[in-house]
C-alpha cells in the first residue's frame, strides 16, 4: 500500500515537471518607457506651479513656464540636477514637509511625484517639442 502511494506520488511529481518544462519562461518585463517632458512633465507643472512661477511674477525667480527657465533654475539655485532628484530642489519642495512645501496649497500626487523623480534620475532631457496643433 505504501509503495502504490510512493509510486502515484513520483508519478505525480514527474507529470508536473514535464508540464513544466513545455511552458516558456514568463516574460521579462518592459522597460519602461522613458519620460518625456512635454507628455509627463510639463502638464504637472502647468497645473501646480506656472500661476507662481512664471514670467515678471515668477517667485524666488524660478520660471517653469518652458523647460529652458525650469534648468535656468532661480534664486535659490539649480531647480534640476540631472541624475539626481534628491538632490534637485524641483523634486525636494514637493516632497518635504516644512513651509518650504511646494506648492504652498494643494499637492502634486504620489504618481507625479514619481514621474518627476524617474525624469530627473533619467537625466532630465527636454527633447523635441511636439508639433502646435
Amino acid at each position: 500500500m505504501l509503495t502504490r502511494f510512493l509510486v502515484l506520488g513520483l508519478i505525480g511529481v514527474a507529470s508536473l515537471w514535464a508540464q513544466g518544462s513545455d511552458q516558456k519562461a514568463p516574460p521579462k518585463k518592459a522597460k519602461a518607457d522613458a519620460v518625456n517632458y512635454y507628455r509627463d512633465i510639463e502638464p504637472i507643472l502647468n497645473a501646480n506651479c506656472v500661476s507662481c512661477h512664471q514670467a515678471s511674477m515668477a517667485a524666488g525667480g524660478l520660471r517653469v513656464d518652458a523647460p529652458e527657465n525650469l534648468l535656468q533654475g532661480g534664486a535659490s539655485g539649480k531647480a534640476v540636477i540631472p541624475g539626481k532628484a534628491e538632490r534637485s530642489l524641483l523634486y525636494t519642495r514637493l516632497t518635504v514637509t516644512t513651509d518650504k512645501r511646494m506648492p504652498p496649497v494643494g499637492m502634486v500626487t504620489e504618481e507625479q511625484l514619481a514621474l518627476i523623480r524617474a525624469w530627473i534620475n533619467l537625466g532630465a532631457k527636454i527633447g523635441p517639442a511636439p508639433p502646435k496643433r
